[in-house]
């Protein structure tokens, strides 16, 4: 159940390939579902037999276009609002990296601060080779860890998820990377995960704190939380899907809490919309009454903070959860990413010199979900560009 790599797209056709103007004002949600989104979103369950979908649009930073349709669970009757939260899976990883900024700019940790720096009771039981793998090397997948480990779930349930975190990597950095760091791109949720231990370590907050600290509050993404969104045995929220056969399979299942910072939000898509909106240079007003620290650590992520994490290595165009690629329909330069625990699915794609940007995900992580999802951004685009 591992979160998924990015779709690319092109202006015509989708392939899948694994893989600003800075205001003072939020994105305010309309009160009312987009009657065209709606039909985008429809159409896209009756093409590709999905049980539900849920698609925004962040227009300038004016307002969040969305629309929502099916249903929450197969087999029961309650139907999919707008309100609806999804699982993010692997769209996750552009949170974190978003935090990991915000702690480098509030505490001692630095984009090159090495696993030894910044960890060291554990660096002392790290292969050699492990220990000077830095902070940025991890968030671009170029660290020298595998993608995944078997050992994430061995790890001791009764402590929290900062301390399985902890516990893990001092089995796993004790055995010769893969590669050395800063040698090769290898996508790898293990990098995620070791890069907000280190941000943990040195703000002394959880992962989940901080998320809620710099991006939840600020953004006012009040829905926004971790793992499945449904209450067990109830209709309340989306469930996962998978098929067996031309049967739809409810499921409640989930990446461990281990993993969390490399894939385990959800939210709804209104409020991923917010953060999407922060990406393309919009923020809440970063004004505070009071100059005491406290306030001051609690600002979320600033226009020139934005800008450095959309830029990647010259060697790479993945950077700090976003594949950077150029799109003619982007106007230039294009930020996107994918996201799946196997049961769910979400789509991201930002057009910076466009002020737009374009989310969708479904409540299933069937085989033809990352089509699907592709397919409704091309026509979300293709909307956009007829309303000129």
């Amino acid at each position: 159940m591992w979160s998924s790599h990015c779709s690319r797209l092109t202006i015509l056709f989708v392939l899948c390939i694994p893989t600003c103007i800075f205001g003072q004002t939020k994105p305010q949600t309309l009160v009312e579902e987009d009657t065209k989104l709606k039909q985008v979103a429809e159409s896209t369950i009756e093409k590709f037999k999905l049980p539900g979908v849920s698609i925004a649009i962040v227009d300038g930073n004016h307002h969040i276009r969305i629309a929502a349709a099916g249903v929450r669970k197969a087999g029961a009757q309650a139907k999919i609002t707008i309100h609806d939260r999804f699982h993010l899976g692997s769209c996750t990883k552009a949170m974190t990296a978003t935090v990991a900024a915000c702690v480098v700019r509030d505490t001692k940790l630095e984009w090159d601060s090495t696993i030894e720096d910044a960890l060291p009771k554990l660096a002392k039981q790290c292969h050699d080779d492990f220990k000077k793998a830095t902070l940025r090397q991890l968030l671009d997948h170029r660290s020298g860890l595998a993608a995944n480990s078997i050992f994430m779930r061995t790890v001791d349930a009764n402590k929290s998820p900062t301390e399985q975190r902890r516990q893990l990597f001092r089995i796993l950095l004790i055995a010769k990377p893969n590669y050395e760091p800063g040698t090769r791109y290898v996508y790898s949720n293990l990098g995620f995960m070791l890069a907000a231990l280190m941000a943990e370590t040195a703000s002394g907050r959880s992962w989940r704190d901080l998320m809620k600290r710099y991006l939840f509050e600020p953004l006012k993404m009040e829905s926004a939380g971790f793992g499945p969104p449904a209450t067990k045995d109830q209709a309340d929220q989306p469930w996962g899907h998978y098929r067996r056969g031309e049967k739809l399979i409810p499921t409640g299942i989930d990446n461990p809490p281990v993993l969390g910072p490399a894939g385990r939000v959800h939210c709804s898509l209104s409020d991923w919309a917010r953060f999407a909106a922060l990406h393309l240079g919009h923020s809440p007003s970063l004004a505070s009454k009071t100059q005491d620290a406290e306030s001051k650590a609690a600002l979320t992520a600033d226009a020139d903070m934005i800008k450095f994490l959309h830029r990647p290595l010259e060697d790479n165009n993945y950077t700090f959860g976003w594949i950077v690629t150029e799109r003619p329909w982007a106007g230039g330069r294009a930020l996107s990413h994918s996201g799946s625990n196997t049961v769910w699915f979400a789509t991201v794609w930002i057009a910076p010199g466009k002020d737009r940007a374009y989310l969708v995900a479904t409540n299933t992580g069937q085989k033809n979900a990352r089509q699907a999802l592709d397919s409704a951004v091309v026509e979300m685009i293709a909307l956009t560009a007829s309303e000129k």
